[in-house]
């Protein structure tokens, strides 16, 4: 095991996830209920991931992400911003492609005081595919050419309904 990769892995996310993404959460949701008061919660949800997606993950998550393990596991800033310049692109889409059908499930079903905790839970797996793609090598020692995880169409929000989970604010 790889003990210090670990606990950068467990760093990053406690104080980001712990820390930022609650004050986030609450951010977005009371500036999109102010915008959009009165329009379908379907639609609130829709801006809330556009929001936290288009803005937090692609410019907060990411360089956090890269530069706080980076620096945890000892390298430098150079190669740090290599590995993020030449993984960040791939890195956000496969973010999206997981993230942003679980973002939508969480701000049009889930609690408010939940959606920490669901979208940690997402989240992890996520941050676990990440973290393999940053710092796997191939046999010849290079990075992998793509992400360990496909973007796919995900059918949660009708699953939910159908479980008695109904729409809420």
């Amino acid at each position: 095991m790889d003990w210090r990769r670990t606990s950068a892995f467990s760093v990053f996310g406690c104080f980001y996830s712990g820390m930022f993404i609650p004050r986030w959460f609450a951010a977005v949701s009371s500036g999109v209920h102010r915008t959009l008061a009165g329009r379908p919660r379907a639609v609130q949800a829709a801006a809330k991931v556009a929001v936290d997606m288009g803005l937090q993950a692609p410019f907060s998550y990411m360089p956090v992400f890269y530069y706080s393990t980076g620096l945890w596991r000892g390298d430098d800033l150079d190669t740090i911003t290599q590995r993020f310049r030449e993984k960040w692109r791939d890195s956000t889409l496969g973010a999206w492609s997981v993230m942003v059908p679980a973002m939508y499930v969480n701000f049009l079903y889930v609690p408010p005081p939940l959606r920490v905790v669901f979208a940690n839970s997402c989240s992890f797996g996520w941050t676990i595919a990440l973290s393999l793609y940053v710092n796997a090598r191939g046999e010849a020692g290079e990075a992998p050419a793509s992400l360990p995880v496909q973007p796919q169409a995900l059918a949660l929000p009708a699953a939910l309904e159908r479980l008695g989970f109904g729409a809420r604010s």
